[in-house]
């Protein structure tokens, strides 16, 4: 199978928010809430009207997309691969080709404790582990 990347556009938008909010994807994003489809378009609209992001679509063999790939202009990236895609190597494949293309000097990535998935796929491509976050979420009660 070729994997390839192509810029995200507005034509993507419906295929990442059923990709981006699939629960075996957002379980292990930094931010698990649910977004309504009209955020999730305004957010893209916002995004992509900015040429200093980096927006990727994972492609296999040209035409079905598995993913994508988004750095921001500090070189912070975040990567979500179709369930059924994940642990066949395209993430490494895809995320290395986004790095290339985007031409920056250095990049980093948020990663859930949970998430062994993508620390071994970052820690593939060479990105170091510098330091752990705690963080503690409290519901008020009445």
């Amino acid at each position: 199978m070729k994997i390839s990347i192509r810029q995200i556009t507005e034509k993507d938008v419906c295929y990442l928010y059923d990709s981006l909010f699939d629960k075996n994807i957002r379980g292990f994003s930094l931010n698990q809430q649910k977004v309504s489809y009209e955020s999730h378009c305004e957010y893209w609209k916002k995004r992509l009207s900015n040429n200093q992001n980096k927006d990727y679509i994972i492609v296999c063999d040209g035409s079905r997309n598995v993913g994508c790939v988004r750095i921001d202009p500090d070189g912070q990236i975040s990567i979500a691969v179709d369930k059924e895609f994940q642990g066949k190597g395209f993430g490494s494949i895809a995320l290395d080709l986004a790095i290339k293309e985007s031409k920056l000097k250095e990049y980093s990535s948020k990663i859930l404790s949970k998430n062994t998935t993508s620390k071994k796929l970052f820690k593939k491509l060479g990105f170091k582990k510098q330091y752990e976050v705690y963080t503690l979420s409290k519901i008020n009660s009445t």
